[in-house]
């Protein structure tokens, strides 16, 4: 059986009375050890700081074809965003331009709430909708 050298010999359990100790060179390498795991720690969270601190970026399209969804109702007929929205912890703010059925189009400001809701703040259009020719045996278009 192989011989432990009195340098390198752990003392686990501590006698009545005595205080647990580690002697000779285990004692820096447990250290080191230590010190290592609360290095490991410390850089993965600030891993974790800079990820959670860095925004979302959303594509413009996803977000305008979930909105052309609930503004159809309105008379919305495409809608274009900003390339790019950035997405933060307070939410995000990005513009829009809708084009209504009638040939006018109109600016939105949308603001997107950290609850996930959106908030519209339209411009007014920017030029009048145009009349739409009536289709040939329209009985809508012949009334006064």
């Amino acid at each position: 059986m192989a011989t432990i050298s009195p340098r390198l010999r752990f003392t686990w359990w501590p006698r009545p009375g005595s205080t647990f100790r580690v002697q000779g060179r285990s004692a820096i390498l447990g250290a080191m050890r230590t010190l290592a795991a609360l290095g490991f720690i410390a850089a993965v969270a600030a891993v974790a700081v800079g990820l959670a601190r860095t925004p979302t970026v959303a594509d413009g399209r996803v977000i305008a074809a979930k909105l052309l969804e609930d503004a159809r109702k309105d008379g919305v007929v495409t809608m274009d965003c900003d390339p790019a929205i950035p997405i933060g912890v307070r939410g995000a703010a990005f513009t829009c331009v809708a084009t209504l059925s009638a040939g006018a189009t109109q600016v939105v400001d949308y603001t997107l709430k950290p609850d996930g809701q959106y908030e519209a703040k339209p411009h007014p259009p920017t030029r009048e909708p145009r009349a739409r020719k009536p289709a040939p045996g329209d009985p809508s278009a012949e009334r006064p």
